[in-house]
């Protein structure tokens, strides 16, 4: 009964908002950006370059900025090299037999490749579920939009995360040590004391 029980209580809050609002500008902007210029075929480049934002939850300034730039980069690579599995599906055919089966070796190959990025990189939360969605996502589009343009979306959307992760810098009163992570590269434990430093939002 106890473990039923936990399926329908709620942990405390602990700030959660403050990254959950961080995510949803992170993401509303730039889509809202692409409707208002009509070029809703680059929504998916500018909806993966948002992922950014989900790592660093928690974190001081200089280390959510530090675990943020490595995410955005992994996932860059990600998104180009779907869009570069997009086109070479595109020159043989879609429709050609095996072609399936070629994209999802792809993506196991980039799931595993992730993994164990994400484990080296120590970026939480953990798991490549965000690669392997983007890969295939991205890579399963059979009418491309130019590279140029959707990498550059995506650089601009990741951009803009990172963008987001430090704006509270602005207000004294929020701001946190710009220090980097250890060099292990693991972030700050949840249970390690933030002394009198002001919460990270």
């Amino acid at each position: 009964m106890k473990m039923l029980a936990e399926m329908f209580s709620m942990a405390p809050a602990n700030l959660d908002h403050h990254p959950a609002l961080r995510c949803a500008v992170g993401v509303f902007v730039p889509l809202f950006t692409l409707v208002l210029l009509g070029r809703l075929d680059l929504a998916i480049f500018a909806s993966f370059g948002a992922f950014t934002g989900i790592y660093g939850r928690g974190e001081t300034h200089g280390v959510r900025f530090a675990l943020q730039l490595r995410a955005g980069l992994l996932m860059l690579l990600v998104i180009f090299l779907a869009t570069l599995a997009a086109r070479a599906g595109s020159a043989s055919g879609l429709d050609a037999p095996g072609s399936t089966c070629i994209l999802v070796l792809a993506t196991t190959l980039v799931a595993g490749g992730c993994s164990v990025a994400i484990s080296w990189l120590r970026l939480r939360p953990a798991g490549s579920l965000f690669h392997i969605f983007a890969f295939a996502a991205i890579a399963s589009i059979p009418n491309q939009p130019p590279l140029w343009e959707a990498m550059l979306v995506a650089v601009l959307t990741t951009g803009f995360s990172l963008l987001v992760g430090f704006s509270s810098r602005v207000l004294p009163g929020r701001r946190t040590p710009w220090s980097g992570p250890c060099r292990s590269g693991a972030p700050r434990r949840k249970s390690e004391p933030r002394g009198l430093r002001a919460p990270a939002i």
